[in-house]
């Protein structure tokens, strides 16, 4: 598989633009617009990164309308054709979407399915927050399918804690995930915000002070670490 082709964009920028124009739930156009495009670059492309690329774009057009059934035929084939270790966090991604997609067809026998793969190659991603995400996905499909925590998954929790410095400690593990869940998405959005909000600032000084009260506030070391660089990188301005 060519692994530059893989990790670049399928979709180029003003079809992309075309394709957020259409109205949600409109899929057939947005299918018949990818699938139009996809022909005229197929001979250049290495045909499995096209499987890949080409199911990934259409499985998510189906997902945003909220077509399920469909959405996971074209994942499925994503899966197919993709080792985690080519590119782990569009591996990730899809398999989460197939966890999700089964979960929200009440579906939890394919679920679980899905889950212990992505459980089984969480070691190609090096991406503790990737992590994260599948251990959410699953937490979803325990609180639908109303089933126990595997405790053979706890050391995952543990080694996130530990890498991304989160505050807390694991007792129980589903109010552990939870409280994880909850405290990224709080600053993973100030965070994004922040950086969204003084990309247009010239006052350097006014940006340290901004990045030094996110540091003093967050209680995720990863996050406060982020900052730090962000701080550091405008000490010689």
């Amino acid at each position: 598989m060519n692994v530059d082709q893989l990790t670049t964009d399928f979709l180029p920028k003003e079809l992309v633009f075309k394709l957020y124009k259409i109205p949600v739930g409109d899929y057939q156009q947005q299918i018949d617009l990818v699938s139009s495009y996809a022909e005229t670059i197929k001979a250049s492309v290495d045909p499995d990164v096209f499987a890949v690329k080409l199911h990934h774009q259409l499985g998510f057009c189906y997902w945003q309308s909220d077509v399920y059934p469909q959405a996971i035929e074209h994942f499925k084939i994503v899966i197919e054709n993709l080792s985690a270790h080519h590119y782990p966090s569009l591996y990730f991604q899809v398999i989460g979407l197939l966890i999700r997609c089964n979960r929200l067809l009440s579906e939890f026998k394919e679920s679980f399915y899905w889950i212990e793969m992505a459980f089984n190659n969480l070691r190609a991603t090096a991406s503790s927050f990737e992590k994260l995400n599948i251990l959410k996905e699953y937490l979803d499909v325990l609180t639908d399918a109303n089933k126990p925590f595997n405790k053979d998954y706890e050391p995952i929790i543990e080694y996130i804690i530990s890498d991304l410095g989160f505050p807390q400690k694991l007792t129980d593990p589903i109010e552990t995930i939870i409280a994880m869940r909850d405290a990224n998405h709080v600053w993973n959005h100030k965070l994004s915000e922040l950086a969204i909000s003084r990309a247009q600032i010239e006052d350097t000084n006014q940006i340290k002070k901004d990045y030094k009260n996110f540091r003093k506030h967050c209680p995720i070391e990863w996050y406060r670490k982020y900052a730090e660089d962000a701080i550091n990188k405008r000490k010689g301005n």
